[in-house]
């Protein structure tokens, strides 16, 4: 009976595992997926989905480099050497571009 009962149990975990599995396998399609139509919907529509201070946003991807100051206000410029901080009032921190569903790249 014991070696019944410890077969059982030792079936069951492997069930589990395949289980867990294939549906790690299944998300990670998945994600996948919405990743790349994401991306596909940001370039159709020329913007660019960034994070920082104010959360992520979609916004032109006209810029390579775009600063936020944490009150909704936007900064954008092509000079990767430029700093609105002392130019522009308030605190600006530049956000980092991530994949357009949010995810990182």
């Amino acid at each position: 009976m014991a070696r019944s009962s410890a077969e059982h149990e030792a079936f069951m975990q492997q069930q589990e595992s395949s289980f867990n599995s294939a549906m790690n396998n299944a998300w990670a399609s998945m994600d996948a997926r919405t990743t790349a139509a994401s991306d596909w919907v940001d370039y159709a529509l020329d913007q660019q989905t960034v994070t920082g201070v104010d959360g992520t946003v979609k916004i032109s991807n006209a810029y390579s480099q775009t600063w936020s100051d944490g009150q909704g206000d936007w900064y954008q410029t092509n000079d990767p050497n430029e700093n609105p901080n002392g130019e522009l009032e308030g605190n600006w921190t530049q956000t980092m571009v991530v994949h357009g569903n949010g995810e990182p790249r």
